[in-house]
C-alpha cells in the first residue's frame, strides 16, 4: 500500500511505472492510494520506503501540483512553481 494515488500522479492515458522494486503482478491506483502486488516475495520495499514512479502521462501529474523539486543524486537542485496551477475558469 502507497501513500499516492490519483491526486498525486495520473493514470489518464497509462498507468505509473514503479522503479527498483522488481516486477509486479498487479497495480491498482485509486484517489489517495496505490495498491501494488509484488511478481514474487521481496524483503523489500518496507514500510517507510520511497517509491519512484515514472507516470504515464505528465500533462495530468503536473497540474495537481503546487511545485517540481528538481533532483540529482538525491540532492535538491531546483524548485519550479507550476505558474498554472488553479488557474483554469
Amino acid at each position: 500500500m502507497l501513500d499516492a494515488g490519483k491526486k498525486t500522479m495520473s493514470d489518464d492515458a497509462a498507468p505509473p511505472q514503479p522503479l527498483g522494486i522488481g516486477a509486479t503482478r498487479a497495480m491498482k491506483v485509486s484517489a489517495e492510494h496505490t495498491t501494488l502486488e509484488l511478481e514474487l516475495p521481496s524483503e523489500t520495499p518496507r514500510v517507510g520506503d520511497r517509491i519512484e514512479f515514472v507516470v504515464g502521462y505528465s500533462d495530468t501529474t503536473v497540474h495537481l501540483h503546487e511545485e517540481m523539486i528538481g533532483v540529482r543524486d538525491g540532492t535538491i537542485e531546483e524548485v519550479w512553481r507550476i505558474a498554472g496551477r488553479g488557474r483554469i475558469k
